[in-house]
């Protein structure tokens, strides 16, 4: 359904137009009328129509400043413009404004008929590009999460220095990482049949909120390593109160998860890592504090 406005000061031609467009078909609906432009703007805002037809003059508000208003206002309508003949140069000048289009009265009802189909059109291209972006969007995104997920991994299993540097200069990796430091906290849990779909998204929820709330959520990248186990690496804060910031950020989430999730959970920290085998190091060190360890340990510099 097409959700119109009509905006219209001569009460006839607000009829006139009232029949013709609820005589075209059932794909269209009016959902507000008004007298002038002022009138108009709060009840376009309320009423998120796809095409608004308006006068060009009008006594308080004409077609042209409520266009203005609209755009400015960020109101994502079509805006089409009625205009006697003595207007025709003014309102060719509209689509500056981003007018769709005008048309002249008296309305003929072929050319109104074909406007209002072109308008319909355009908002089905719109939508339907809107779709495609979207798609698009959501395409790269998971290719991205992919590929930042196999240079992470490669990088927490590599031991080879030469291997370590290439990977470390690769540009997508230099978007995420970066020479001042890393560490690598390490989150292990039981996953069962009873909370295999849920799990993993349940305590990625819960660090990152925790993260937000200690303004670390920007420093740090949060994966699923395995089944069972999630690795956090946090980089380029290398104050000592960042550095606490982060064993208290990880000891509440620790805690969170144990109680609202009502799983055994192990969480450990590795010492943080300056060089090529920052990640490797550091990540071995906090699966050793993971798997031996039943509360969080302080990080150290290695």
């Amino acid at each position: 359904m097409i959700k119109i406005f009509l905006v219209e000061d001569e009460v006839f031609a607000l009829k006139t137009l009232h029949r013709k467009i609820t005589d075209l078909n059932q794909d269209y609906e009016i959902v507000g009328t008004a007298t002038d432009g002022t009138e108009a703007l709060p009840k376009i805002q309320a009423t998120h129509p796809a095409i608004v037809i308006t006068d060009i003059r009008m006594s308080d508000m004409d077609g042209l400043t409520l266009i203005e208003n609209m755009k400015k206002m960020h109101i994502d309508a079509l805006p089409v413009i009625v205009s006697g003949y003595q207007e025709f140069e003014y309102a060719k000048q509209a689509i500056k404004y981003g007018v769709k289009d005008y048309v002249l009265k008296p309305i003929q009802k072929r050319q109104f008929i074909h406007l209002i189909e072109t308008c319909m059109n355009e908002i089905t291209d719109k939508k339907a590009a809107m779709h495609n972006e979207h798609v698009h969007n959501q395409t790269n995104a998971k290719a991205a999460k992919t590929v930042r997920k196999n240079l992470l991994t490669d990088l927490l299993n590599c031991k080879d220095e030469e291997k370590i540097q290439k990977i470390n200069n690769i540009e997508y990796c230099k978007e995420f990482l970066n020479d001042k430091f890393a560490l690598c906290c390490v989150i292990q849990y039981k996953i069962d049949e009873n909370n295999l779909d849920y799990i993993d998204l349940a305590i990625i929820n819960i660090i990152e909120e925790i993260l937000k709330q200690e303004n670390l959520i920007q420093n740090a990248i949060i994966e699923t390593y395995s089944e069972g186990q999630i690795v956090l690496v946090f980089s380029g804060c290398d104050t000592e109160a960042k550095l606490n910031s982060i064993a208290g950020a990880i000891s509440k989430a620790f805690q969170s998860i144990k109680v609202f999730l009502k799983i055994d959970v192990f969480a450990g920290i590795g010492d943080i890592q300056f060089g090529p085998t920052r990640l490797y190091k550091s990540f071995h060190h906090a699966c050793q504090a993971a798997n031996t360890q039943t509360e969080v340990i302080s990080p150290s510099f290695a």
